[in-house]
């Protein structure tokens, strides 16, 4: 993994299909404890980053890995030669909040409905969950995702990836501008060619009182792992 992160100078990477299918076999064979599951590596750089900031003396027990996209996630954890492979194990499955909507609610019932501590469900027959990102509890990302008129969420035409839980940091403005691509005035991540040089780069250096927003991920792991962290 160093050696790829390594790769990453360009700020570009691109993994096909076959090759995240080959880092997932990887990594479940090397080993044994849970494992969480993200749509791309920038989101396993920096949720690796956010433990770091918010647990900086523990180590985790559950294993960070990308899968290639939202699509290719749904199908990994809907196969159940996943489970047959690797009885035992509990496998978490984290969907960015928008498009990637209609993946995530094909994997399961609803196990937490509180948007702001990551709305999750859970497979009936496996120790599989699949989140979404969790919801800021105010400002302007929370109304790309939630209805102020219905409390409802807007599903599929919501708009959170997981660099806009940074957004309204002090010095980040330029990475984020108005996505012309819509009619609702929405916010988005500068570009997907800067991706991996925020990740790399730029989060690191972010104070931890701006990752408090990812602790329900981890809280809702912890919760579901036997002993919850190691320290």
């Amino acid at each position: 993994k160093a050696e790829v992160i390594n790769s990453l100078s360009a700020g570009l990477i691109a993994f096909s299909e076959g090759e995240a299918s080959l880092n997932i076999h990887h990594i479940l064979k090397n080993t044994t404890g849970a494992v969480l599951f993200t749509e791309g590596i920038t989101d396993e750089m920096i949720l690796e980053t956010a433990w770091s900031k918010l647990y900086p003396t523990e180590q985790r027990n559950f294993e960070i890995q990308n899968a290639f996209s939202c699509g290719f996630l749904r199908n990994l954890v809907k196969d159940k030669a996943l489970y047959q492979n690797h009885v035992g194990r509990k496998f978490f499955a984290l969907f960015d909040f928008d498009e990637a909507h209609n993946d995530w609610k094909q994997l399961g019932d609803d196990v937490q409905t509180d948007p702001c501590k990551c709305l999750a469900k859970k497979q009936a027959a496996y120790d599989s969950y699949a989140l979404l990102l969790p919801v800021p509890a105010t400002g302007t990302i929370k109304q790309q995702v939630i209805n102020p008129h219905t409390g409802g969420n807007y599903g599929n035409r919501s708009l959170l990836t997981i660099e806009l839980l940074f957004y309204g940091v002090a010095g980040l403005e330029n990475y984020f501008v108005v996505d012309t691509d819509r009619t609702d005035g929405f916010i988005k991540f500068i570009s997907d060619g800067q991706k991996v040089a925020f990740a790399k780069d730029v989060v690191p250096t972010i104070d931890a009182a701006h990752f408090e927003v990812f602790r329900p991920i981890f809280d809702f792991i912890n919760s579901k792992c036997a002993g919850g962290v190691l320290s």
